[in-house]
């Protein structure tokens, strides 16, 4: 008996959902899940899970037939250049974007049965369905169709929010439009029939509970990153070690939904602390090389240096040799409007390093306001503010917080 999974992404190693997804099912093994999914990522985990993708246009391939063109495609600057550009200009016109989400819509609805009927030829035998709820209508009606339709429960996880409207006044607000209005009744629909329903953040959870009258538990990536001798070496030597007169401040992950704004502003603030103090910081970022090719020539050679995407243990060497770490949220609304119920999955991450975060971004975000609100990371609104990192009393109080703060949350996340 196994799992059928209904999701947006499939496993990953890196990309920050297959992440997750790949920590809350670690207790099953390939063969017990059954992967439904609609956007092939580069990242895609190379494993004998059972999967099904259904791309845009309604098409179904077996075992990732279309990953080997996606992740063709993808590794190219110029396609993900083109990619940003025509996710901007679409989102923008409001009637191309409501129209190719109903065909996209369409689409995945016209396969439903098809679907069914591969899960019934495959002998797969499923005693739960997870969804991840999405802003696919279809996919929402998929995860309640296999469900009554294989009398398996149906549990239900949110990742992102699409409908509602962040608020500076704390006011929770619906977003507007004909599209967000179905996607409302669509999550209204599927919560019925869920049994069981997971959020990634706390805040999240209180809101989706109040709004829907629900209830839930909290649920997120918080596996311990790969480790090595050196790692273990060094991971409980930040305390002990004194305070260098220049500091590396390093960032992994990608730098969508504004944070590549919130970068250039961050490195302002390092670039005017680091004329006026005797100390220095140097900023690393690791990311895709689209995002260094675009920033560069913005930004000074001598304040920050672009790397490429590390995984595994390179990724566990580079977070325990780094002096901090970097937290980044953009701060602009219609970025915020995106990740105002969101829990980044660096944050797990970075906590059990045992090395000193800096947050640069809003309170509004649970991943920042969480952190800043518990005394484990440092606000960082003004160059000033960094002279805290040269502080060792600080320093100390902060890590000690950051280990109360993640056994915390650890205690409280919910596996499925």
């Amino acid at each position: 008996m196994g799992v059928i999974v209904v999701a947006n992404n499939f496993l990953s190693d890196s990309a920050n959902n297959g992440k997750t997804f790949r920590y809350l099912f670690s207790e099953y093994a390939d063969e017990e899940l059954f992967w439904i999914y609609t956007t092939p990522l580069p990242s895609d985990l190379e494993c004998d899970v059972d999967n099904v993708l259904i791309n845009g246009f309604g098409s179904i391939y077996k075992k990732g037939i279309f990953h080997s063109q996606v992740s063709n495609n993808a590794d190219s600057s110029f396609f993900a250049r083109l990619r940003g550009f025509l996710g901007r200009y679409i989102k923008r016109n409001g009637f191309i974007f409501l129209l190719l989400r109903l065909v996209r819509d369409l689409g995945v609805y016209t396969q439903q049965d098809r679907i069914l009927k591969l899960i019934e030829k495959s002998g797969f035998e499923a005693h739960k369905v997870v969804f991840v709820a999405g802003d696919f209508l279809s996919l929402h009606r998929l995860a309640r169709k296999i469900s009554v339709a294989l009398n398996a429960p149906l549990s239900v996880f949110v990742t992102d929010d699409y409908i509602f409207k962040y608020s500076e006044d704390g006011k929770i607000a619906s977003r507007q439009g004909f599209y967000q209005h179905l996607l409302r009744l669509a999550y209204k629909k599927t919560f019925s029939l869920s049994s069981c329903n997971h959020f990634i953040s706390n805040k999240m959870l209180s809101v989706y509970s109040d709004r829907f009258g629900i209830t839930g538990c909290l649920s997120f990536n918080s596996s311990a990153v790969a480790t090595s001798k050196i790692s273990m070496r060094l991971e409980n030597s930040a305390c002990s070690e004194s305070v260098s007169d220049v500091l590396k401040i390093r960032y992994f992950g990608s730098l969508h939904t504004g944070r590549d704004q919130a970068l250039l502003r961050f490195v302002a603030m390092v670039r005017d602390y680091n004329e006026r103090a005797d100390q220095r910081l140097v900023i690393e970022v690791f990311c895709d090389q689209f995002w260094g090719d675009t920033l560069s020539a913005e930004l000074p050679e001598h304040t920050i240096t672009f790397n490429s995407p590390v995984v595994g243990e390179q990724y566990s060497e580079l977070l325990h040799t780094a002096d901090c770490l970097l937290l980044l949220e953009s701060a602009d609304e219609e970025f915020l409007s995106a990740t105002w119920l969101s829990f980044s999955t660096k944050v797990m991450e970075y906590m059990q390093i045992n090395k000193p975060i800096v947050a640069f971004g809003p309170l509004d975000n649970p991943s920042i306001g969480e952190l800043v609100s518990l005394g484990a990371a440092l606000h960082v609104t003004k160059s000033s503010d960094f002279n805290f990192l040269f502080d060792e009393d600080y320093i100390v109080n902060q890590l000690a917080s950051s280990v109360t703060v993640f056994n915390d949350l650890r205690g409280k996340n919910t596996l499925f």
